[in-house]
């Protein structure tokens, strides 16, 4: 194990939320879940000390009115059904029982939750450390401030079958060292991508910015710290958002839209990023929680109360190239793809202008336009020198219109399949005369 840094869980592991979960999306999904959540518990049982685990369950809260989540959690309860373990069943919750299993949700606005137990969350760092502990006893070595500077391929001519892997490694003295293995295993994590680039493998994994905050202790979670007596993890779908117990407070971790993409680091953060974090950015996750403030009217007395100085921290996560294009797409409203053509019309106008009036929220208008009190444009009357004068070419031009419109109705009446002759230039043969019985 080569580790650039000085210790384990340098970059995104030591500050991550830890959720883990026995729920899953798609079978395949649920059946990794299921697998990693047993290995873990068996780990948490046999380490002295555990690992920091808590199974407090999950519950998946779903809105009144809601009817297409609903739909999908009795899909999700099913799928549990045939892929979990039958002692550990997924069940829906009513109100009342949520309330019980978590008094600080206000159920007013709660149709149902999905109920996951076994859930829970989980600490990174003596996670880290107790696989670590495993991998030596398993004659693995670690070696730290050994940074790796590139990965190639050997032909199959170096030694095994399939030609095995070069490694250079730079140590904490500056010296480089060559090291061949028959396999590499590339756990880089935010530098990941770096060597499948190397490698010439395609890897979807960018950085982004993403935001969490930590509230301060809340009166109601005062003693609740062991197995039993936590509140369940929260997953808050109409808020994009998840919740759960971190001492005796809150972490609230959103999903939040438009979060950054450091597209500036292609293939992982600066060298010595290790033990970093982005600086607080609340405002482009007030939406978020403002939703879970709705849901937990706890968090509106410690946001607005003198423990509002939180801890609060920005951290770097990986994100699939999916993930990361949706949350780093412009969409442009109605309002400004309308302006942006009626902009384009006029001949004095260029498409850079165009473009630039779209993505502004007013815009000018030009000579010949203006725009009304919601933003739509509309074409203000030309100067009286521009006036056009009475000709029969409007007319014509109107006859002409209403014949072409008539002619795409009769296209459009004709049955599928049939040849269109008047296109073809030929012309359409008459139908037959029907034959008297």
């Amino acid at each position: 194990m080569l580790e650039k840094a000085g210790q384990l869980c340098a970059g995104a592991t030591w500050h991550a939320a830890g959720l883990v979960t026995r729920f899953g999306g798609s079978p395949k999904i649920k059946k990794v879940h299921v697998r990693a959540l047993d290995l873990m518990t068996s780990m948490h049982e046999a380490e002295e000390g555990g690992v920091g685990l808590h199974l407090t369950g999950s519950i998946r809260l779903i809105e009144k009115g809601d009817h297409d989540r609903l739909l999908e959690a009795k899909q999700n309860i099913a799928m549990a059904k045939l892929y979990d373990d039958p002692a550990l069943p997924t069940t829906m919750l009513g109100p009342d029982e949520i309330a019980a299993l978590h008094p600080l949700v206000d159920v007013s606005g709660i149709e149902c939750g999905v109920f996951t137990p076994k859930d829970g969350d989980v600490d990174p760092t003596m996670l880290t450390t107790a696989i670590s502990r495993y991998a030596k006893a398993d004659g693995a070595q670690f070696r730290f401030n050994a940074e790796v500077q590139s990965v190639r391929k050997l032909g199959a001519a170096a030694g095994s079958a399939d030609g095995g892997f070069e490694v250079v490694v730079r140590g904490e003295d500056g010296a480089d060292e060559v090291l061949t293995a028959d396999a590499v295993v590339n756990a880089a994590g935010l530098w990941s991508r770096r060597f499948s680039n190397q490698l010439g493998m395609a890897h979807p994994a960018f950085v982004i910015e993403h935001q969490y905050a930590i509230t301060e202790a809340i009166p109601a979670l005062a003693g609740r710290l062991g197995d039993g007596q936590r509140v369940p993890v929260l997953r808050d779908l109409a808020g994009s958002s998840y919740v759960r117990q971190e001492r005796d407070g809150l972490l609230v971790g959103p999903y939040e839209e438009g979060v950054p993409v450091r597209t500036e680091w292609g293939e992982g953060p600066p060298r010595n990023f290790a033990f970093d974090l982005f600086p607080p950015a609340l405002d482009r996750i007030e939406g978020c929680l403002a939703h879970a403030m709705g849901v937990i009217p706890a968090l509106q007395e410690w946001a607005s109360g003198p423990s509002s100085t939180a801890r609060r921290s920005g951290r770097a996560t990986r994100s699939r190239g999916a993930a990361a294009r949706r949350c780093h797409g412009t969409t442009t409203s109605t309002r400004s793809r309308t302006a942006s053509r009626s902009r384009s019309r006029s001949p004095s106008t260029s498409r850079t202008s165009s473009a630039r009036a779209s993505s502004r929220t007013t815009w000018r208008p030009s000579s010949t336009r203006c725009a009304t009190a919601r933003g739509r444009p509309t074409a203000t009357r030309p100067p009286r020198c521009a006036r056009r004068t009475p000709s029969t070419t409007p007319s014509r031009t109107r006859t002409r219109t209403a014949r072409a419109a008539a002619t795409r109705r009769r296209e459009r009446r004709r049955p599928r399949g049939r040849r269109c002759w008047r296109r073809s230039g030929q012309r359409e043969p008459s139908p037959p005369s029907p034959t008297r019985a």
